[in-house]
């Protein structure tokens, strides 16, 4: 048994690959799918909602529209809404975005009419297209990745495009296209480019950059690529984004390359490029041949105050640290330690540091006997001069504009102490593997949120400097972990406050996911933080919304995570925690046959079946009215899907 993902689908309309995406999503072994009538009452559908950790609603039925008039909307999760395109004009907005963190339209004309019908709060809903002219099995793969994708979130081929994009970009864009509310907010936020969108957003011969995110056809590609270079400023960019899966009548990248290199070669020599979906053509001239990074990069910055010190422990980082600095030494924002903490290197890390300290004098090197990484970073604290702390990894990549916008949110809010941002994880290759969106949190959210997942990246961290001197370094008795428990002690200490950047603010290199020599010390950590969470603040205070909201048993609430998160560490039966969960699942198992005692008892029949105790598994998932095996004979959702 591996912990599944639990998924309710609410079937209020059919679509034509409705039966063939429910059934592949049956067969999913990272699923447990339940089945809900779209006309079924709040209250019977109570306890299948509010144990789902994603809500599907395909089509809006009168389940739907009874869960937006109360008042436990949070009860449903994450939901997503799937809708025809006769319904992009009469969504219930915008009380429909307090239940729904995803829609799915079947065109790029029913995603326009929604933006303009019922456009959602920046940064909290996502709007996904799943073409209806697309094949049976496209469709079907689409919808996977919807589902599969963290609530909000974009697919992961579509952020590989914004990536590119962003890499071409610099100074003023124009966005021409649907292109997703991604994209720009990734320009101005992570790159520092100045986004703008509509034809008539900026006069002919200004932008540095054209965004075509449209499909470019065969009968159209050479008048757009026309009208877009006579927009375009001279020495700038072009940028054509091309479909993943073209249809018949598209462009693919080298189709589109062709027709750029072909339409722009009377302005000068063009550079074309192909990154994969997206092609960049830099027409020749004194801007495309010089500094690429972003205009405001390029910016007299000196004075801006405060100082920040960006700090960055390395052991023998010889073959990746330059790409660290470079970024480092690129950022808008100027007024810049770059301070590198080496825990005793013993390869060519301190000559490569060396270089970029003789051609930039806010290139700071420090040198430790080796001891490892949380006695590292607390040197970094004890050596730093800046008012703010900004965390980088020796093989990350810090975006361009990230500490600038970190500042000025950390400067609009006052006494802002800690203010992090989301990532993007990819390969050596530049691939990407996924997008980390973390969550804006009040500070009394802070525990709950610590034992399910890991409130913020430290790669991402800019932190007040007296937040240190006020509840001390890292605890250097976790090699492992210390950022999180770092956090336990913020949400122990009072007055602390915390602010989100709602976009990627750094590369990290992807590290390898299944190291099973590292799952001892995994468990380890999570037991002392778990532990010291439940023992320090209770079970009322580490229960998520979704469980408060329906009035679940804290107990019941507490012990489904902390089974999910002893099976992702393959715990055994006397893993502490394990043994705590039981606990409080023969608790409430006990107390009679509420919802939360069947929901107790088919906990612990998944429990008994991870455990190897099939008779127990069948025991207890037959007193709970589950059944007790799984769908079968049908194909799960493609392999790509994560």
């Amino acid at each position: 048994m591996s912990a599944r993902l639990r998924v309710a689908f609410v079937v209020a309309s059919r679509f034509e690959d409705t039966r063939e995406f429910l059934r592949q999503a049956a067969a999913t072994e990272a699923l447990d799918v339940s089945l809900v009538k779209g006309d079924s009452p709040p209250a019977g559908a109570a306890a299948v909602l509010s144990a789902a950790d994603r809500v599907w609603f395909e089509g809006m039925g009168p389940l739907f529209a009874r869960l937006l008039e109360g008042k436990d909307v949070a009860a449903t999760g994450h939901a997503i809404l799937r809708i025809g395109a006769e319904d992009a004009a009469r969504l219930p907005a915008p009380a429909m975005w307090r239940l729904v963190s995803d829609l799915v339209v079947p065109s790029a004309g029913a995603a326009e009419a929604v933006y303009a019908a019922a456009p959602p709060p920046k940064g909290e809903a996502c709007v996904h297209v799943v073409e209806a002219r697309a094949s049976l099995a496209a469709q079907v793969h689409r919808l996977g990745e919807v589902l599969l994708s963290a609530p909000g979130d974009l697919p992961r081929t579509t952020w590989q495009q914004i990536i590119r994009a962003g890499d071409a970009c610099r100074g003023d864009v124009l966005v021409i296209g649907p292109a997703p509310r991604a994209l720009v907010d990734y320009l101005e936020t992570s790159i520092g480019c100045r986004p703008v969108t509509g034809p008539a957003a900026l006069p002919d011969g200004t932008a540095e950059t054209i965004v075509l995110w449209e499909h470019l056809t065969t009968d159209g590609a050479a008048g757009r690529v026309r009208d877009a270079a006579r927009r375009l400023k001279p020495g700038g960019t072009i940028v054509a984004v091309t479909h993943p899966n073209p249809f018949p009548d598209d462009l693919g990248p080298e189709a589109v390359a062709r027709v750029l290199t072909g339409e722009l070669k009377g302005n000068g020599p063009a550079r074309v490029e192909v990154q994969g979906h997206v092609v960049s053509a830099a027409v020749g001239g004194p801007q495309a041949d010089g500094d690429r990074r972003p205009a405001q990069a390029r910016a007299a910055t000196a004075g801006q105050t405060p100082l920040v010190s960006a700090v960055v422990p390395v052991y023998n980082g010889e073959n990746e640290i330059d790409r660290s600095l470079r970024s480092l030494r690129s950022q808008t924002y100027r007024n810049l330690e770059i301070l590198v903490i080496d825990d005793g290197s013993t390869d060519g890390t301190a000559e490569v540091v060396k270089r970029h300290a003789d051609e930039d004098p806010r290139v700071r090197y420090v040198y430790k006997e080796h001891s490892g990484r949380p006695q590292t970073r607390n040197a970094g604290v004890r050596e730093a001069r800046g008012e703010f702390l900004a965390w980088l990894d020796a093989d990350d990549e810090a975006l361009p504009n990230r500490i600038r916008t970190q500042v000025e949110v950390a400067l609009e809010n006052g006494a802002a102490d800690i203010i992090h941002g989301d990532a993007l994880y990819l390969d050596p290759d530049g691939v990407l593997q996924k997008h980390r969106r973390f969550p804006a949190f009040a500070p009394e959210a802070l525990p709950a949120i610590l034992l399910r997942r890991g409130p913020m990246l430290n790669v991402t961290l800019l932190v007040r400097r007296d937040v240190y001197d006020r509840i001390g370094g890292y605890d250097e008795s976790f090699p492992r972990a210390q950022d999180t428990e770092l956090y336990v002690r913020c949400a122990m200490a009072d007055g602390l406050t915390y602010r989100h950047v709602p976009a990627p603010l750094v590369h990290v290199c992807q590290k390898p996911l299944n190291r099973p020599e590292l799952l001892p010390s995994r468990r380890d950590t999570y037991c002392r933080i778990a532990t010291r969470l439940i023992e320090h603040f209770g079970l009322e205070r580490l229960m998520d919304d979704a469980g408060r909201a329906s009035g679940e048993d804290p107990r019941l609430n507490v012990a489904r995570v902390l089974v999910r998160e002893s099976i992702v560490r393959q715990a055994s039966g006397r893993y502490p925690l394990l043994e705590r969960a039981t606990q409080y699942l023969n608790e409430v198992a006990a107390e009679g046959h509420s919802s939360d005692s069947l929901q107790a008892l088919a906990l612990l029949g998944d429990l008994a079946e991870y455990l190897g105790d099939r008779d127990g598994a069948q025991r207890f998932r037959r007193a709970a009215g589950r059944p007790v095996a799984r769908a079968s004979g049908c194909r799960p959702l493609p392999a790509v899907v994560r």
